[in-house]
């Protein structure tokens, strides 16, 4: 059976919005504002927001953190498993705009400065944790992003010592550095670790060699 490890309160959904895409997106020193919260309907997105001071581009990411410091052993596969459920428009299944991507981040401060945390540096974005993965689109429920070698790589770095540090971004735009277009809206539900429970907590599901 899997380990199962929780995400520790540092979790959280980052904003920012500007009238220019490269701006809104930033890099590894920009800031944006902090959500904690336990759940946003948006959580994960890239849009453009239209109003009567003209339009903005909104990027939204989320960050979860894991505690490992209390494991032992060696880890050979992974699975961050996170609840949500797509709002995008139009929900296109299989399309590159719907689909989120995990990313290494940096460590968490649970402020406003982790908005660029999915930067390793500069402009630079952290390594790609996972293949791209659709949300679910009929009920909010969880989706599975598994691991890659560089994740079981960090996870086996941080097992008895550390934490490992996921960001969630929107593929097609945010990762890709794509600006969105007025007629697609990318918007995922996110629930985080103050739920009332653990029935919906982000988690990370380790298997043991």
């Amino acid at each position: 059976m899997p380990t199962t490890i929780y995400s520790t309160s540092n979790d959280s959904r980052q904003y920012r919005q500007n009238a220019t895409w490269s701006t809104a997106r930033g890099d590894a020193t920009t800031t944006g504002g902090l959500g904690t919260s336990s759940r946003y309907s948006n959580g994960v997105g890239s849009y453009i927001s239209v109003g009567r001071g003209g339009s903005v581009y909104v990027i939204t990411r989320s960050y979860f953190e894991f505690d490992l410091s209390g494991e032992s052993g060696t880890v050979e596969s992974a699975d961050l498993k996170i609840y949500a459920f797509n709002q995008a428009t139009p929900i296109v299944v299989g399309t590159d705009m719907i689909k989120l991507v995990a990313v290494k981040a940096t460590a968490l401060a649970h402020h406003g400065d982790d908005f660029g945390n999915v930067f390793s540096s500069g402009s630079t974005l952290g390594t790609e944790y996972c293949g791209r993965t659709d949300p679910p689109i009929v009920a909010a429920a969880y989706m599975t992003f598994t691991m890659n070698g560089d994740a079981i790589s960090d996870i086996n770095d941080a097992i008895g010592s550390g934490n490992f540090t996921v960001g969630i971004m929107s593929y097609k735009y945010d990762q890709q550095d794509n600006a969105p277009i007025a007629t697609e809206f990318n918007k995922t539900l996110i629930y985080y670790q103050n739920w009332s429970g653990t029935s919906r907590d982000p988690k990370l599901e380790l298997t043991y060699a």
